[in-house]
């Protein structure tokens, strides 16, 4: 009997490879043949030992998960920060691939090991019980900013290339940030009961009437806004976004050039309106953040960043970044090659793109973890009053002068 191709052995290269293959396309991507192919097993083993390609998908982030764990708190560590920007984890991305198309939350996946390890190691460290909605916002806050910076890393450095960055310091600068998420001899920079409810999406346009050139082109801008509300980028075919918008398929190519492109511009546009909106009212910068809001802007550009569909001669890999840099800046006071200003732009954008892509799973974590099952330690909570104090521990991550008066 060969004991290298029992059960274990086979479940465990089913999972190896998968874990690969996710490390550089979504699970939509991946098939079971090409899966068992690779793994050098039969096809229908798959089935044998996970039931379906969602078992498989949800066993392979769980084992990454698991390992990420270990990795984090091995070596006396208690707790992962500050934030190692030079570290980006492949199962981050696999998680965020789940995350994007919805994967976590079809059945059987599991609530993340890494997160319940997070909660009770933080729960420790501050003498308080896992349930501690200090804890638990603590916790949400680190798991969306850890995960926002590693996936997003990339369209980051991109995005700020042309503020002349400087790397070194602005990931020390980032460092320092991420820790003020747990220190709490830092006062919050605001007031619980100044946070602001959650905002509306920018307001759409006017449809655009009329056959010109410019009327074309505004259609076929809110045809791929519409489109991309919850959906993928991969998913929106060129013909549909000609349908949506009423006109001829060929020109998209004639304004734009491809499709990509297309998406590109729609998303700089719909980022610039989100931006002016945010700083409306006297919101000089976009903190405290409301983990509330969840515009399909982030979920697009997560799609974008993580599948790599941005044109890679485009210096705006995110839009949203460069606007907060030019007025953070100006807020300030400071150069926008300053590397505070840099800093503070991606602590905050990328809790936001972590908040927005992984709230499913960071609360359906939470919902297990409070549930009182008697699988679990911890003892029912509010959920509600979990996100309140998210938005309040947020405020730390910039200087108290950017929130403004």
């Amino acid at each position: 009997m060969n004991l290298g191709r029992g059960p274990e052995f086979v479940m465990a290269q089913l999972i190896a490879t998968f874990r690969e293959l996710v490390r550089v396309r979504p699970p939509t991507e991946i098939s079971l043949k090409e899966t068992a192919s690779l793994a050098g097993v039969n096809h229908g083993q798959v089935h044998h030992y996970f039931g379906s390609k969602d078992g498989l998908v949800a066993a392979a982030m769980v084992a990454g998960a698991e390992r990420v764990r270990d990795e984090l708190f091995g070596g006396g560590h208690r707790f992962p920060l500050p934030i190692r920007t030079e570290e980006r984890p492949d199962e981050w991305r696999g998680l965020a691939y789940l995350a994007s198309t919805d994967a976590w939350r079809q059945p059987p996946f599991e609530p993340s090991p890494l997160f319940a390890a997070m909660i009770e190691s933080r729960a420790a460290d501050a003498g308080e019980p896992p349930t501690s909605i200090g804890v638990l916002a603590e916790v949400a806050a680190v798991y969306a900013l850890q995960r926002g910076w590693w996936v997003f890393r990339d369209v980051f450095e991109v995005s700020l290339e042309e503020f002349d960055l400087d790397r070194r310091t602005m990931r020390s600068e980032l460092a320092e940030r991420s820790s003020r998420l747990v220190d709490r001899s830092l006062p919050a920079a605001v007031d619980i009961a100044q946070i602001p409810t959650a905002r509306n999406d920018p307001p759409s346009a006017a449809p655009h009437a009329g056959r010109g050139p410019e009327a074309v082109q505004a259609r076929l801008l809110d045809a791929v806004r519409d489109l991309l509300a919850d959906r993928s980028p991969t998913e929106v075919t060129a013909k549909e976004i000609a349908a949506t918008a009423g006109v001829n398929h060929g020109q998209i190519h004639h304004y734009f050039g491809s499709k990509e492109a297309l998406i590109a511009s729609a998303v700089r546009r719909e980022a610039g309106r989100f931006v002016q909106v945010g700083m409306e009212g006297g919101q000089r910068f976009p903190v405290p953040f409301d983990p509330e809001e969840r515009p399909p802007l982030w979920r697009t550009l997560g799609h974008l960043a993580m599948t790599g569909a941005w044109p890679g001669s485009d210096p705006s890999s995110s839009p949203v970044i460069t606007e907060m840099v030019r007025a953070l800046s100006r807020t300030l006071g400071l150069a926008s090659s300053d590397p505070a200003v840099h800093a503070q732009v991606a602590a905050v954008h990328s809790m936001r793109l972590g908040w927005g892509l992984f709230r499913d799973i960071a609360e359906h974590g939470l919902a297990e973890a409070l549930s009182g099952a008697a699988a679990n330690p911890f003892e029912a909570a509010d959920l509600s009053a979990v996100r309140t104090r998210l938005a309040h521990v947020s405020a730390r991550l910039v200087d108290e002068q950017a929130l403004g008066a």
